[in-house]
């Protein structure tokens, strides 16, 4: 079993990442596999070394640790949105979420508690459908405005998983760590997800357990386009951090070419 805080190393030789040898059955990154995960590594010292952690192997559970709003304070934030620009507000539901995403529109997704760590999981991202290879291009036209070669990540239900992406020892991703070599269904149905050069993928294994809105999000997606994955990518334009308040979503989504915001219990278009 191996725990890592830096990164997954890659056994060079073999020209294999370390969860694919042979010795190596079990392996854990965490969600911020760099500085902003000492201040963890130093709390469980602590704890281990004055009163003995009951399980020293406890891992990550959940990364959805960061700031969230009520429904009461991002209303009137929308609302006054809406009177300066003339945007559309409707009430969130999972179905018109859906209805818009198969039809290849670009949606992004503020909703929740930001997560911690070095991916955006579901709160704070941009979704599209992942079998639309033109996602890509429009994605990084009107929003990333990066380049073309920089790729994106698919969000998958767990128990889905298997389905698109080779996973021998069962491993779990719910982080968007590690990367995996696609299927045909992969290749056929995540393609915009996955990296161009050799197809494979870094996914963020969705839980119902850990995120049930995202989670029922994607099964309805399921449903309406039958793929059982959204294309994933951080909230934010090129060069600027990830949206964390209502103020910066709605500042991002101004000032890109998105036509779709969810944010928490509406959807503006």
């Amino acid at each position: 079993n191996l725990i890592f805080s830096g990164g997954v190393a890659q056994n060079i030789k073999a020209n294999k990442c370390i969860w694919e040898m042979d010795n190596v059955n079990n392996l854990f990154v965490p969600p911020g596999p760099h500085d902003e995960s000492l201040s963890i590594g130093a709390a469980f010292m602590e704890e281990a070394e004055h009163n003995s952690l009951k399980k020293p192997n406890d891992r990550f559970k959940n990364a959805y640790l960061g700031t969230s709003y009520q429904s009461s304070e991002i209303l009137p934030i929308i609302k006054e949105f809406s009177s300066k620009t003339g945007a559309k507000i409707e009430k969130y539901s999972k179905n018109r979420s859906s209805e818009i995403l198969s039809s290849d529109n670009i949606v992004a997704r503020f909703d929740g508690r930001m997560e911690f760590g070095a991916r955006a999981l579901g709160n704070r991202s941009i979704l599209a459908n992942p079998k639309n290879i033109s996602v890509i291009q429009k994605i990084n036209d009107t929003v990333k405005f990066r380049d073309f070669w920089m790729p994106f990540a698919p969000s998958i239900l767990n128990e889905q998983f298997d389905t698109y992406m080779y996973n021998p020892k069962k491993l779990d991703s719910p982080y968007m760590m590690l990367a995996f070599d696609s299927k045909e269904k992969g290749k056929e149905l995540i393609s915009a997800a996955l990296h161009p050069y050799d197809k494979t993928g870094r996914p963020h294994i969705v839980h119902k357990k850990t995120n049930q809105k995202y989670y029922d999000l994607i099964s309805n997606f399921q449903e309406y386009s039958g793929t059982a994955s959204l294309l994933n990518t951080s909230f934010n334009l090129h060069g600027e951090p990830v949206v964390e308040s209502p103020q910066d979503a709605l500042s991002a989504f101004s000032r890109c070419k998105l036509n779709n915001l969810i944010m928490d219990e509406w959807i503006i278009s």
